[in-house]
């Protein structure tokens, strides 16, 4: 075992640099100066980290005031014309179809605008959308509603009267 003569920490037997403190362990020669104290370089240059003992408790804190907590970015809100697009879509499918689902596209669009003109202030663009989409298909729903229910008054007009024997061939259907 050597002893380095700058921290006096026990080395291994060949060991060049103290592994404690990184002091060169060459002993000086007689009656001349002793080595300097040269660690080891490590990548870039940097001497390499003191080597710290098994079970040794690692070093305390560097004095002063502790950081400050990172910022974070604000809570971004949601569109309210994107909610109530939303809202407006569902209540369009299975209550008043034809002001509702109107009303659903059109605040969609206008939410859609509004949040991408924000610049990431606003959210709600999947809420908007999907208030769009609700609209749409309530109001074709509203639509084909009103198809069938004229078709079934014109089939049911047309049995009275003498005209349900020339429906058929007016409309191409084979009864």
């Amino acid at each position: 075992m050597e002893k380095c003569l700058n921290c006096g920490a026990d080395n291994p037997e060949g060991a060049q640099f103290c592994g404690r403190c990184g002091a060169s362990l060459a002993r000086p020669a007689p009656g001349g100066s002793p080595p300097q104290s040269v660690p080891p370089q490590g990548p870039q240059g940097a001497p390499p980290p003191p080597i710290q003992e098994y079970g040794a408790s690692p070093p305390p804190p560097p004095p002063g005031p502790l950081p400050p907590y990172p910022a974070y970015p604000p809570v971004q809100q949601n569109s309210g014309k994107a909610t109530a697009s939303l809202i407006l879509g569902i209540v369009g499918i299975f209550v008043c179809p034809l002001i509702c689902s109107v009303l659903a596209i059109i605040l969609g669009s206008q939410a859609k605008k509004e949040i991408e003109a924000s610049g990431g202030m606003l959210g709600g663009m999947s809420m908007a959308n999907a208030g769009l989409i609700l609209g749409i298909v309530g109001l074709v729903i509203y639509l084909i509603t009103i198809v069938i229910w004229v078709v079934v008054a014109l089939v049911s007009v047309a049995r009275e009267s003498s005209l349900f024997l020339y429906l058929p061939f007016l409309a191409g259907w084979v009864f």
